[in-house]
């Protein structure tokens, strides 16, 4: 996930990421927004069954223009969202 050190924050824009950096939930969709480069809405369309965990990627269903495409599920990412799905 994205290590949210002093100066990314101070780098930070978004008052949002200020407030909730230590909210686990939180902190790993803002790291999916940032490494998978998703939009705010592709990320709320997100549906489990659209994951491959096998073979890293995630599949977002009418995203930008409403057209679906496939993003790369990165490594640091992988492990706290499975970790995130096992515990709810």
């Amino acid at each position: 996930m994205i290590n949210f050190n002093k100066n990314n924050l101070d780098n930070a824009t978004s008052p949002y990421l200020q407030q909730h950096k230590d909210n686990p939930k939180h902190r790993l969709m803002i790291s999916l927004l940032y490494a998978a480069g998703l939009r705010v809405s592709e990320l709320l369309h997100l549906r489990l069954k659209d994951i491959s965990f096998e073979n890293n990627y995630d599949f977002v269903r009418q995203g930008k223009g409403a057209r679906d495409r496939l993003f790369i599920l990165s490594q640091k990412i992988r492990e706290p969202l499975m970790t995130l799905i096992a515990d709810e």
